[in-house]
C-alpha cells in the first residue's frame, strides 16, 4: 500500500511540474499572440501590406485576428487585400471600398 502511495505521489509531482511548464509556455505564446494582434490592428500597415499577400495568406491572417475577437481588423485586412485582387480572384469587388479608403 505504501509503495502504491509513493508511486502516486511521484506521478502527481511529475504531472504538476509538466502542468506548470505548459502553463508558462502557454502564457508566453498568448502574450506573443496578443502583441501580434496589437501590431496587426493598424490600418496603415494593412493598406501597405495586404495587397502583397495572396488570398490564402490574407484569409489565414484574418482568421487569426477573428480568433482574437478582432473582427474589424480582420475585415480591414480583407478589404485592403481585395483592392489589389484582379477579376476572378476570391476577394475581388470591382471597386474601392469605403473601409479601404479610410485605412
Amino acid at each position: 500500500m505504501r509503495a502504491h502511495r509513493d508511486t502516486t505521489v511521484v506521478a502527481l509531482t511529475i504531472a504538476a511540474d509538466i502542468v506548470g511548464t505548459l502553463e508558462a509556455e502557454l502564457y508566453a505564446l498568448r502574450s506573443a499572440a496578443d502583441d501580434l494582434v496589437d501590431l496587426l490592428d493598424d490600418g496603415m500597415l494593412a493598406s501597405g501590406v495586404a495587397e502583397h499577400l495572396n488570398c490564402g495568406e490574407v484569409e489565414r491572417l484574418a482568421n487569426f485576428l477573428k480568433a482574437h475577437d478582432e473582427l474589424r481588423a480582420a475585415e480591414l485586412w480583407l478589404e485592403c487585400h481585395a483592392e489589389s485582387d484582379d477579376e476572378g480572384d476570391s476577394h475581388y469587388k470591382g471597386e474601392t471600398s469605403q473601409l479601404a479608403l479610410t485605412a
